[in-house]
């Protein structure tokens, strides 16, 4: 009976070391760590506001190591990582990223919003089009080329077109670059017809109406040219003899004409340097001298505000005069010491009433308020770094951007605050 209850109570023993050997074993395959992830945080930026290419040390935690599983984004717009550790992020900022919260996510999990970031909008240059060499090849970007591009208007839709002089051809540049012929042989000549059976004679510049129709300075055939939309070229004013004559159509005279304008009530407003003269021509054609009582010295270029104030490159006074719709005429400052300008070229007006002057290699920028500054050189000193070769074009278009005809560089630049 001993033995019996031995037997039992090893047996009970043994059934308990049992069930204990299984819980334990069962409650260790269950421990197995299975922590959800802890998605990132965001405590600290180095800076917290900077330009375009802005280095940005984002501190915080649960960052990946793996620089290619960590997101950033800059008021919603995808950053550059270029380093990464567990407690920090180096990402840089993007072009036109605006300001907005700095957000992080890793490995496409959840997205953590952190400190906002203020973008300072900076000048960026590129070039729209143009190979930098000798060429009349239409197409995109830096497969298009040019020869001595001058003149050039933007329209309402964003084409920029060029005078290109020594081509003797009239281009279209899209606003994403593509470059094409809209009129002109290529050949120095003439002739009206449609498209690239009219010919020109060193067209010097060209503005666009409200109607899409584009008008040219049509140098040294001494007259006014008119491109239709539909490509129909016809002459405008001007008889086509070297001269000076007011008059309706081709009973005026003009010699050498030269840079473009349209104000307020759609005359186009022609500087006529050899004749010392701003010309005037009505939508009907009527030409008559704008400003008489001013005296000009080889006025180059002609622009005209939001307010009716015309500008005029007054090259060899190396002067730019601004002349109101009431007839009061006065000098622009060239830079914060009034230095005077070297040999003002061409002018602008963008819609915030900032004039722009092409001087020398130069551009300035004299502000509504007359607050003058060097806005572009190669010098370093200025707002924009730019290496230009003889510019002789400047336009803006509705949205501030700036083109320029960098003529011996045979490019066209774009200038855009991004």
């Amino acid at each position: 009976m001993k033995r019996s209850l031995q037997i039992l109570t090893k047996i009970a023993f043994c059934f308990t070391i049992t069930l204990t050997i299984n819980g334990c074993s069962k409650k260790d395959s269950s421990i197995t760590p299975t922590h959800p992830a802890t998605g990132p945080t965001i405590s600290a930026l180095s800076v917290n506001q900077g330009p375009y290419n802005t280095s940005v040390v984002i501190s915080g935690t649960n960052f990946s190591s793996t620089v290619a599983s960590d997101k950033v984004f800059f008021n919603g717009k995808a950053a550059t990582v270029t380093a990464a550790t567990a407690t920090q992020l180096t990402a840089i900022v993007p072009l036109g990223a605006g300001t907005g919260n700095v957000t992080v996510s890793v490995s496409d999990g959840v997205v953590v919003s952190g400190p906002v970031f203020t973008y300072q909008a900076s000048w960026i240059v590129s070039t729209l089009a143009g190979s930098g060499t000798v060429g009349s090849a239409d197409g995109i970007g830096s497969a298009a080329s040019f020869n001595t591009p001058t003149g050039l208007d933007v329209d309402k839709s964003g084409n920029v077109f060029v005078a290109d002089e020594k081509n003797h051809l009239m281009r279209k540049i899209t606003p994403d670059g593509a470059v094409t012929t809209i009129a002109g042989t290529g050949a120095a000549g003439n002739v009206n017809g449609v498209g690239k059976s009219a010919s020109f004679n060193l067209p010097e510049d060209v503005v666009v109406d409200a109607n899409g129709n584009v008008f040219v300075a049509d140098q040294l055939n001494h007259v006014i040219r008119k491109i239709t939309p539909a490509g129909g070229v016809s002459t405008f004013a001007g008889s086509g003899e070297a001269g000076y004559a007011d008059g309706t159509g081709t009973a005026a005279k003009f010699k050498a004409v030269n840079g473009m304008a349209i104000d307020l009530s759609g005359n186009i407003l022609v500087s006529d340097p050899q004749n010392n003269y701003i010309r005037q021509v009505t939508p009907a054609g009527v030409v008559s001298t704008f400003a008489k009582g001013t005296t000009f010295n080889f006025p180059t270029d002609v622009a005209v505000d939001k307010s009716g104030n015309v500008y005029v490159a007054d090259l060899l006074n190396y002067k730019v005069r601004k002349i109101t719709p009431a007839g009061g005429v006065t000098d622009l400052n060239r830079s914060a010491n009034n230095t005077a300008f070297n040999g003002p070229n061409a002018v602008t007006v963008d819609a915030n009433g900032n004039v722009y002057i092409i001087d020398g290699s130069s551009i300035a920028k004299v502000t509504n308020a007359n607050v003058a500054s060097n806005f572009a050189n190669s010098s370093g000193l200025a707002t924009v770094n730019l290496s230009l070769q003889n510019p002789l074009g400047i336009a803006t278009d509705t949205a501030g951007n700036i083109y320029v005809a960098d003529t011996d560089h045979n490019k066209i630049i774009k200038i855009s605050l991004q």
